[in-house]
Order: structure tokens, then sequence, then C-alpha cells
């Protein structure tokens, strides 16, 4: 291919037909620039289709420790709504409890088994980039970047909020 073209420039220069050959050599210039404009153009949407996939995969993550996230919060639920009916027993039957037992008992309604949770979401959330022209994913973004923030809320530590609703309960 090279040579062709390089025959057809040699042939051009040689009679002296410089108007043909500016002509040729504009042509030439012009389907260079073309072929690298596609190849901009085809790098772009490459790299678009990348981001694009990159941004759904963390999306599906995110998705998935939000529903890990909804399965501990039910079973902590479950969980303080137990201990809440076990405090309740202790306030109408106070007599049914053995004195020497009750601190241990009022200690186990108020600690026992509640942990402290931490939430994947942050993780994957630091990789979610937004993008100017895609107003939908930026309003996703700010959602998810919302329950992020409910979910900082709710990552506090279980023994200060067990110390104060035993406090409570002593008073």
């Amino acid at each position: 291919m090279l040579n062709f073209f390089r025959r057809i420039r040699k042939r051009l220069a040689e009679d002296n037909q410089f108007k043909r050959y500016f002509r040729y050599a504009f042509g030439e210039v012009a389907l260079i620039m073309i072929g690298i404009f596609m190849a901009l153009q085809l790098q772009n949407w490459n790299e678009q289709r990348k981001e694009e996939n990159e941004f759904n995969v963390i999306l599906e993550q995110l998705y998935n420790a939000i529903i890990y996230d909804v399965d501990k919060f039910n079973n902590q639920l479950e969980y303080m709504t137990f201990q809440i009916g076990l405090m309740d027993q202790i306030l109408n039957h106070p007599d049914s409890i053995p004195i020497q037992y009750l601190p241990y008992t009022l200690y186990n309604a108020a600690f026992d088994n509640f942990k402290s949770y931490q939430s994947d979401a942050h993780f994957y959330a630091n990789d979610l980039r937004s993008d100017y022209d895609n107003a939908s994913r930026n309003e996703l973004i700010k959602q998810i970047t919302g329950y992020l923030n409910l979910i900082r809320t709710a990552e506090v530590n279980p023994f200060e909020i067990n110390r104060d609703i035993l406090t409570d309960f002593l008073l």
C-alpha cells in the first residue's frame, strides 16, 4: 500500500504537476487525520464502556453489601425486641428473680450478644465516580451517600447505647 502511494507521489512530482500533487498530498493528510480521529473516538467509546462496566460492578457489590446490612439490622432489631421483652419481664415480676442474680440478669438483658456493626458499603462506595453528563448516575451516587451517612450514624459503640438504656432503666 505504501509503495502504491509512493509511486503516485513520485510520478506527480516528476511530471511537474504540482497542483495535482498538492491535491493528492492534501487528500493523504486528510485521510490520515480522519484515521486518527476515528481511532481516538474508538478509544473514547472503549473507555466509556469500561467505566460503565466498572460502575455496574461497584453497584452490584454495593447492592450485595446493602442486602447484608438490611439482614444484620433486622437481626439486631429482633434481638433488641427480645431484650425489651426481657426487661419488661424483669420490671413486671421483679420478685421472681433472686436478688443475688438480679445484677447478672440486668447485665445480660442489656449487653448480651450485642455487637458493633461495620458496613462494607463504605469500601465499595469509595470507588464510585460521578459523571457530569449523567444526571441519573449523580442522583444515584447522592442517594448512596445519604444511605452511607445513615449507616455511619448506626455504627456507634453499642455499649454506650446499652449503658444509657440500663441507666434509664435503673433510675
